[in-house]
């Protein structure tokens, strides 16, 4: 008997519009996970990233999980609490889009 493993589809990149997109605080806004893993890199410092993410809060979680639809990527970047870390979620996270 064979097995066949089908290859896992690629996810489509939801891009939010309007109010819907990503205001980082004194940073840039964001409509994508491609764009808030670049400003996430690039753009903020680790205040910024701390405004966002605390204890009790994972904002970049929240919006990925309620406005992007990832429930998946959300899970796996509330357990990182350092800017670095959630750069390399994102990151690993964007290999599973087109």
């Amino acid at each position: 008997m064979f097995f066949f493993m089908r290859k896992k589809e690629k996810k489509s990149l939801v891009e939010a519009q309007g109010h819907r997109c990503f205001w980082i605080h004194n940073g840039p806004v964001v409509c994508n996970l491609r764009e808030l893993e670049h400003a996430i890199r690039n753009d903020i410092d680790a205040k910024t990233f701390a405004y966002h993410v605390t204890a009790d809060q994972n904002d970049f979680a929240n919006w990925i999980k309620d406005v992007l639809g990832d429930s998946e990527c959300a899970d796996a970047l509330r357990h990182v609490k350092t800017r670095r870390s959630a750069g390399t979620t994102l990151k690993k996270a964007l290999k599973e889009y087109n």
